[in-house]
């Protein structure tokens, strides 16, 4: 009977200790991605939309400056990277970096702003935040200093959401220089050409 019951007591303990290693491997695991630094690299929109095209599809049409940038976080409650493993974040597109955009509007070139104000706010994917980082090549990426033309579609209030609350997405964007140059994806234009091509869209 005392060895039976020993025997039961050692397989017991076997199980037991075999029970608090796999709790143990997941909470590891956990940690060690934790610690992971992460970088994603996204490419969107590689190739802009003729003028004709974006000047009939825009709701909106703006000059503007992008006068500040705000300090990048991660699109969570708190600004703080997911506690997820590194894959999960990952592949999930909605879980990124973010950098708020404010544009300053001088003129609107097409349709009516939904508010009075004259500025747009934009929340873009991209940023570092300690050693995590999303890098976006993507040509309506905004940059703080920059004169731009801005063709803008609303966004359907049901596709927003706390992490990308815009009212409007940047269909397509022209840098204009001092001279009235206006440069999109491999055009070269000028201010003048780009007011009398969506003049004939209003």
């Amino acid at each position: 009977m005392r060895k039976s019951r020993t025997k039961f007591y050692l397989i017991a303990s076997v199980v037991m200790l075999a029970v608090a290693a796999a709790a143990t491997i997941p909470l590891f695991l956990a940690r060690a991605h934790a610690s992971e630094p992460i970088r994603i690299v996204e490419f969107a929109y590689p190739l802009s939309p003729s003028l004709d095209v974006a000047s009939a599809a825009a709701d909106l049409v703006v000059e503007g400056f992008v006068k500040e940038a705000g300090e990048a976080r991660w699109n969570t409650p708190d600004g703080r990277r997911p506690q997820l493993p590194v894959k999960a974040i990952v592949r999930d597109p909605s879980l990124r970096i973010t950098t708020r955009y404010v544009v300053s509007v001088d003129s609107i070139l097409k349709g009516d702003l939904a508010k009075p104000e004259s500025e747009i706010v934009f929340v873009q994917s991209g940023g570092r935040v300690g050693e995590d980082e999303v890098v976006v090549s993507d040509w309506r990426h905004l940059a703080t200093g920059e004169h731009v033309v801005l063709f803008l579609e609303w966004r359907d209030p049901d596709d927003r959401s706390p992490g990308f609350p815009n009212e409007s997405a940047i269909l397509d964007k022209y840098l204009v220089a001092a001279d009235g140059g206006a440069l999109g994806v491999g055009v070269t234009t000028t201010v003048d050409d780009l007011y009398k091509t969506f003049s004939q869209y209003k």
